[in-house]
């Protein structure tokens, strides 16, 4: 079995990374709102949620990166998003500060990711990825250019669209927790069909 099989099939691993300036140093929002969400990790709608072995992966993979209880992270998928956007929610949280069910909330309520964080201080910067140029695909193109044409102290002011923010966001998460490069993890999504679907087919 390779090491993201052992770590899909609920390994642990040590990540250097969490040092990484994109990872949490602290959650203001500790389990505040957590309670609201149903206690109960069914299976519901959403990408990926339809598979409880390739959810119950993401989920721990995500918790790994954000450093955070993996049953915190479960609550949060339950019925409320699509749990690829979950990573989303758990950025934009640990930039502003602001609880992830009132998140999800807003999202829910159809604000766009870009609108949602800089109405919190979170601008496009924020979900840069820097993408090597040889593994720009088509879902990645636009941002990888707009990235690119503008000077990063306007970064902020970029408007990306909902794809593009879970796409960066997902590709930051994927690569540094799994160990595999840019392009692999889009090849699989555009197989898959879903960021959690993904991980599950890079298993193997």
């Amino acid at each position: 079995m390779t090491a993201l099989g052992d770590f899909c099939a609920g390994k642990q691993m040590i990540h250097t990374l969490r040092s990484s300036a994109f990872l949490p140093r602290v959650w203001p929002w500790a389990c505040v709102g957590l309670l609201a969400l149903l206690p109960d990790f069914a299976l519901s709608q959403g990408a990926g949620q339809g598979d409880p072995a390739a959810l119950e992966a993401y989920v721990r993979v995500t918790a790994a990166h954000f450093v955070m209880p993996e049953s915190e992270v479960a609550l949060l998928v339950e019925g409320r998003l699509p749990a690829d956007e979950l990573p989303v929610v758990l950025r934009v949280s640990q930039v502003s500060g602001i609880s992830p069910t009132a998140l999800i909330a807003r999202r829910r309520s159809g604000e766009s990711w870009i609108a949602l964080g800089q109405r919190y201080g979170v601008g496009a910067g924020s979900f840069y990825e820097a993408i090597p140029e040889g593994e720009v695909d088509e879902r990645t193109r636009r941002a990888h250019r707009l990235f690119a044409e503008t000077p990063s102290t306007s970064w902020d002011t970029l408007q990306l669209t909902d794809d593009e923010v879970i796409t960066l966001v997902n590709l930051h998460m994927l690569t540094r927790e799994i160990g595999v490069d840019h392009a692999r993890v889009l090849t699989a999504r555009s197989s898959a069909g879903s960021f959690v679907l993904a991980l599950r087919l890079m298993a193997g």
